[in-house]
């Protein structure tokens, strides 16, 4: 491979169920085992704040800083032209892609974008709790400002 990453974006064709993960055993047994997908959310959201920048101390608190208040404010009003009014929240397993279309060329740590993403996300109810996720993929993308993120149900329902 010489050092090169592979990116693989995910669509519900990338991941049919196969015959090896038919039951409910054989996903016990085999932790790679892949579910069928049904794509729930394809979103185009604003470029988050860091997780740097996220949190802020107060009065010996950790809280929301400015930034990620805005953002999620920012998130809202983009999912409103985006036509995205009733959201239905996903109790099953999940799987999420993040395409990163930084706003410029700086170097950036691609990890510090999913927990101001998934928060929001969170928060504005798309989801109960981010343990749902079982699979994520961050993706670096030419410049452009903004992220694109696909969520997928792995399976229907939540384990209790």
């Amino acid at each position: 491979m010489n050092g090169q990453m592979v990116a693989i974006s995910l669509s519900s064709e990338n991941f049919k169920s196969t015959t090896s993960c038919a039951s409910k055993k054989a996903r016990k047994l085999d932790k790679n085992c892949m579910l069928p997908e049904k794509l729930a959310y394809d979103l185009k959201l604003p470029y988050p704040p860091s997780v740097n920048a996220y949190w802020r101390t107060f009065r010996g608190r950790m809280i929301l800083s400015a930034e990620a208040r805005s953002y999620k404010v920012r998130v809202q009003a983009e999912l409103l032209l985006q036509g995205i009014r009733n959201i239905q929240k996903l109790t099953g397993r999940l799987g999420v892609d993040i395409l990163v279309y930084p706003p410029d060329k700086r170097r950036r740590d691609l990890s510090n974008t999913e927990k101001g993403i998934g928060d929001t996300l969170q928060k504005l109810g798309f989801f109960k709790d981010d343990s749902q996720i079982d699979r994520l993929q961050i993706t670096r993308m030419e410049k452009g400002g903004f992220v694109r993120v696909r969520i997928f149900e792995i399976s229907p329902q939540a384990p209790e």
